[in-house]
């Protein structure tokens, strides 16, 4: 008797423990069956219901285990098509865990210059003042948060981004997200040679202390704007020995 009473409490603990840990989110996405299929990969499901998604698209509610939800957010902020989330309802259940985490610029190829004009004129209109930075070049539009990694507008460029891609989505030949977590890594690399005084390695190229020191002086020396170009430049080999190479002539002209 006394052990099936210790193995009812048990139960009962069990259960409440996970009723717990489950929330409930409901999401706005362009495509509600695909997205229903991506929940199955992270041990998810999900139920059509009535939401902001019945304009631009459909509203899946998912009522699950906190830490899952948690991934698939983050790992929407890390995919270029975001599993099509357009908006998520958490009621701050997710926390700072959100589809907008660490976003700070991105990088659209149009078909063309007009293509790349209109979305442009489209993210001016719809983004609140002096949030967004928008730059135009040829069929390539850069959109930057201002003030970068220190800037408010990471969730403004989050709901643009989203627009961007469902408007314009058959205009689009590529897009490119960059976070602080993604482009800190490198300039971190630069500041620890500089720190321990040594050679190391940065995206894999090996730079020495007097290259990276020059490197990190004109970077510091740099604006936002600038410095996120920087970031991306320094996400691949060529990119790194690039900047050595500018960062060195301007060492030399001092």
């Amino acid at each position: 008797m006394e052990t099936n009473k210790l193995i009812s409490e048990a139960v009962s603990f069990m259960q409440k423990s996970v009723n717990e840990a489950a929330i409930t989110v409901t999401f706005d996405v362009e495509d509600g069956k695909k997205f229903k299929n991506t929940l199955r990969d992270f041990g998810l499901r999900g139920k059509d219901v009535k939401g902001d998604g019945g304009v631009r698209g459909d509203s899946v509610e998912v009522k699950g285990d906190s830490k899952k939800l948690k991934k698939l957010v983050k790992d929407a902020d890390r995919e270029l098509s975001g599993y099509g989330i357009l908006r998520v309802h958490d009621n701050g259940q997710l926390k700072e865990e959100g589809l907008t985490e660490g976003l700070y610029s991105v990088e659209y190829t149009f078909k063309s210059p007009t293509d790349a004009k209109a979305a442009a004129t489209f993210v001016a209109k719809h983004a609140s003042p002096g949030k967004l930075e928008i730059n135009v070049n040829g069929k390539v539009v850069d959109v930057y948060v201002v003030g970068g990694m220190h800037g408010s507008g990471q969730k403004e460029l989050g709901r643009a981004h989203s627009e961007v891609e469902k408007y314009f989505k058959s205009k689009i030949v590529k897009s490119n997200i960059e976070n602080e977590e993604v482009n800190e890594a490198a300039i971190d690399d630069l500041r620890k040679i500089v720190k321990t005084k040594s050679m190391g390695k940065v995206s894999g190229t090996k730079v020495d202390l007097f290259s990276a020191s020059a490197m990190v002086q004109v970077y510091d020396a740099l604006n936002d704007k600038n410095r996120a170009k920087v970031d991306k430049m320094l996400k691949d080999k060529r990119g790194v020995m690039t900047f050595a190479d500018f960062a060195m002539s301007q060492a030399t002209k001092k």
